[in-house]
């Protein structure tokens, strides 16, 4: 399964960065399978990351406000890049 980066470039989906990142969100490993479960439901060829990004996001919302809260909030920062 590919999914498309921002810049247009279709990568496989893996599967473990996306768990690194719910666990950093505070998420436990049994909250992380269920987001992944929800996500591997639903993800097709070419999801954009974006929409992957919404979509664990929304999952972790129906867990826990203050893990999508920080999943959010490295999203932000990663969008502000380097020169912030």
């Amino acid at each position: 399964m590919n999914v498309k980066k921002f810049s247009g470039e279709l990568v496989p989906f893996k599967e473990e960065s996306l768990k690194a990142s719910l666990l950093k969100s505070g998420a436990n490993l049994e909250q992380t399978a269920h987001v992944l479960t929800c996500i591997k439901e639903n993800i097709y060829e070419g999801i954009s990351t974006r929409e992957l990004y919404e979509k664990a996001f929304q999952e972790l919302k129906a867990i826990k406000n203050s893990f999508a809260a920080r999943y959010s909030l490295k999203k932000a920062l990663r969008d502000l890049g380097p020169e912030g």
